[in-house]
């Protein structure tokens, strides 16, 4: 029989912890100084438009270096409980148009973002870690969709369901199983989130799934 692996080390767990933040800062200050230098040499006529090309293509592979690094970060916090839910009453409609603003500003690909009919309510959430979740869930979708990504808000009874849809080749079968890939921060951290909302013994929930006709189906649901 193997022997069972240790539970790894609380101190340790913290030291990578904190090279995971000094990793970040120290690529978002790379961000900073491409973002400098290609700028001086797109205002340049004399400069390569083949350098400035590679400069564009540093930028958004440190960027989304940087990003991936933050998201451990939050899932690291998440765990640590050091980010505590900030519950306050949230007019539906505005987070509705909160998302949609900031996943515009994100967006990839040529799929249209579609907000269904939002219900004129307001609903006891932390605003803005559910806006990261949806935020993320909306951009991933928007990578794999083939014309259409739809972000829909639904209250009934003593539930809120927030679901993001899109017409793309679906999720993974074992994503939807539950085993969630290790390389899958955001769902991670969508499910952490969703937990930490608790209202009268009842906590929320992250559920994936596939639509009849395809596409990934995203679920959040609040108390």
């Amino acid at each position: 029989m193997t022997p069972a692996l240790a539970p790894p080390d609380e101190g340790f767990i913290d030291v990578l912890a904190s090279g995971v933040h000094d990793t970040k800062n120290t690529l978002f200050d790379a961000l900073s100084r491409i973002d400098a230098v290609r700028n001086t040499m797109a205002a340049s006529a004399a400069a390569p438009t083949e350098s400035v090309t590679l400069l564009d293509e540093a930028y958004v592979a440190v960027e989304r270096s940087a990003e991936r690094l933050a998201k451990l970060l939050s899932a690291y916090r998440l765990i640590r409980r050091e980010n505590p839910v900030v519950l306050l009453p949230t007019p539906l409609g505005d987070l509705a148009e909160y998302v949609r603003l900031r996943a515009a500003a994100e967006w990839q690909g040529t799929a249209a973002l579609v907000v269904g009919p939002v219900v004129d309510d307001v609903w006891i959430m932390d605003r803005e870690l559910i806006a990261d979740c949806l935020v993320n869930a909306l951009t991933n979708a928007a990578r794999y969709a083939g014309s259409k990504v739809t972000l829909e808000l639904r209250a009934e009874s003593d539930w809120l369901s927030i679901t993001v849809v899109d017409d793309g080749p679906g999720y993974a079968r074992e994503v939807i199983g539950g085993r969630t890939p290790s390389g899958s921060i955001g769902l991670f951290i969508a499910d952490k989130v969703a937990n930490l909302h608790e209202r009268n013994g009842q906590r929320g929930t992250l559920a994936l799934a596939n639509g009849p006709a395809g596409g990934a189906v995203f679920t959040l649901t609040l108390p």
